[in-house]
């Protein structure tokens, strides 16, 4: 039944962050979501080939889409990367007292020290207090990948 529902591998958590970012892409607020609004976000996320990564989303389905295409079309997409384990232990190695955070000075180094990258990825609810370091545990919850037990592990 897995293959028939793919919305069925997640979490209602995920489910709920999936629905956030929906929204977050829905920028006119028409409730649909276009390749356009998907390749934008890839390529504040630092993605270098933005448009053939939002064309290959939108292959198999309409020019944009409603909140379940969308759910169910993002949900195939994390089937194959959606092991968080996988994704807490590449930041975990730099992650040297394993506390979930990196330096912010390591993740600029990882981000190549590229302007647009860091603004992307240096957003307050991915920063502790103090602004120098990076909570990547939350960054992996917070795109659906997995919830606080999965990445703490």
């Amino acid at each position: 039944m897995g293959e028939a529902n793919p919305l069925a591998s997640l979490s209602p958590l995920q489910i709920k962050q999936l629905q956030r970012v929906f929204y977050s892409l829905d920028k006119n607020v028409d409730g649909r979501v276009s390749e356009a609004d998907v390749a934008e976000v890839l390529r504040h996320l630092g993605s270098t080939d933005a448009e053939a990564e939002a064309h290959a989303c939108f292959a198999h389905a309409p020019a944009s889409l409603e909140m379940m295409s969308f759910l169910t079309q993002i949900s195939r997409s994390l089937a194959p990367v959606g092991d968080a384990h996988s994704l807490a232990e590449a930041f975990a190695s730099f992650d040297e007292k394993d506390e979930g955070m990196i330096d912010i000075s390591v993740l600029h180094e990882i981000l190549g020290h590229d302007p647009a990258l860091i603004s992307a990825w240096e957003v307050p609810a991915f920063m502790d207090r103090t602004q120098k370091r990076f909570d990547y545990r939350k960054l992996i919850t917070t795109l659906g990948m997995g919830s606080w037990s999965d990445v703490s592990a």
